[in-house]
């Protein structure tokens, strides 16, 4: 062979190898164009037009990781979840490190109720990106899933670190702290919400319940009063408003909260009875007695409307009157222990012993530790005679430590029989 016939091979030899390059660029350049359409396509939720698209961008270039994590995703939201898994394992096979191939497997898993292999993805899909803030919080969920709350906890946390606006991590917590009635620590995940959000009223309204039950009724009121100042219309906040200010004996207060409900016609049988006890604590007795009797005239099978009137009837020194709502009461609710106690009181003032020892014996059946119930069926005894009994009832409250038993021990069971 001529040296010259050698320089023409070589010259097509390299000719065809700048075509091939030529041809690969472009095939591959060809396939990023569809890949990109599809992605479009994606973002505008029109899953045919991705798939036609992703499907050229692999038959370009069957070598794209992209395109079948892109497919994978096209399935993945269509629901086709075996048909997602195949893409996303073939993306993975091309490209082992892609954290969101490993990601989206994570999610599939969890559409399917597989949440140990949804933990499986997510982590590892966190182990190739460990700023990937929405693997954390996913892997948050499936955790939760399976009972792992602590360790749900820990995933939100580390989404929050690496994306402190993403709020739903938060609420995710706060569902997880809930579940271990950890209030302080769903406190404090509002207080992330409430800063980034000075004006959420969801918010603020249910930091409130944690707070009550936390005991902290003054914070409680503070976050329901910021919550009306954003929406007035929320009346609920002015229910457990109303009930915080009762419990710190601002019953004023708590009155005009409850009346605020009672004009909005807001379950007004409750807000009556409510409103009610608030006035029974202000010594209002009429009045108290006119929103009972309202509630009641609302709701008569309600137990609880019916000791309270009879309550309100023994304040006003109608005892036999009383009696008549207490035994309505235990009518509705054989149950219901301090109708018992109450009206055993009633009986007991009446002078109706045997009455009131029977009701008492009633009230520390269905609540053994009642240490008021001991002491005042073992007053019912000694006026029966039965001092012994008597004097058994009076150091069973002592025992429970009833300071007002001594006085009765003494009176009555350390003197000769």
């Amino acid at each position: 062979m001529t040296e010259q016939a050698k320089r023409f091979i070589l010259i097509g030899f390299i000719i065809i190898l700048v075509l091939i390059a030529v041809f690969f660029t472009a095939k591959n350049k060809i396939s990023e164009q569809f890949l990109q359409q599809g992605i479009r396509s994606i973002e505008q939720k029109d899953y045919p037009a991705a798939f036609r698209n992703l499907k050229k961008a692999v038959w370009w270039n069957r070598r794209s990781a992209f395109a079948y994590l892109n497919l994978g995703k096209v399935f993945y939201y269509t629901d086709d979840f075996s048909t997602a898994l195949e893409n996303l394992d073939l993306s993975l096979s091309k490209d082992r490190l892609l954290a969101e191939a490993h990601y989206f497997k994570g999610l599939v898993f969890m559409k399917t109720e597989d949440y140990t292999r949804s933990i499986a993805s997510l982590t590892r899909s966190i182990d190739t990106d460990t700023l990937y803030a929405e693997a954390y919080y996913q892997r948050g969920i499936a955790r939760a899933f399976t009972g792992d709350l602590l360790g749900s906890i820990e995933d939100y946390k580390k989404s929050v670190l690496i994306d402190n606006e993403n709020m739903d991590a938060y609420y995710k917590s706060i569902e997880a702290r809930t579940a271990l009635a950890d209030y302080m620590g769903a406190i404090s995940d509002y207080d992330k919400i409430i800063e980034a959000d000075p004006g959420n009223t969801d918010a603020l309204y249910k930091r409130g319940f944690f707070k009550i039950n936390l005991g902290d009724n003054e914070g409680a009121v503070q976050d329901f009063s910021r919550a009306l100042l954003n929406n007035d219309s929320l009346i609920d906040a002015y229910y457990q408003r109303g009930l915080c200010y009762a419990r710190l004996k601002q019953n004023e207060k708590a009155v005009k909260d409850f009346t605020v409900c009672i004009n909005r016609n807001y379950n007004r049988g409750e807000m009556l009875y409510s409103r009610s006890v608030s006035l029974l604590k202000s010594n209002n007795l009429h009045k108290a007695k006119e929103d009972i009797l309202q509630a009641i005239s609302l709701d008569k099978s309600n137990p609880k409307y019916h000791n309270l009137g009879g309550i309100i009837q023994a304040y006003l020194q109608d005892y036999q009157g009383s009696l008549n709502f207490f035994t309505k009461a235990i009518e509705l609710d054989k149950q219901f222990g301090e109708a018992y106690f109450h009206r055993g009181v009633s009986y007991a003032i009446l002078k109706n012993h045997i009455n009131a020892a029977e009701d008492f014996s009633k009230c520390i059946e269905l609540d053994s530790a009642n240490a008021e119930a001991y002491l005042n069926r073992g007053i019912a005894y000694v006026n029966l005679n039965r001092r012994a009994d008597g004097c058994h009832d009076f150091n069973m409250a002592k025992s429970m430590g009833f300071r007002q038993a001594d006085d009765y021990v003494t009176m009555y069971c350390t003197q000769p029989k």
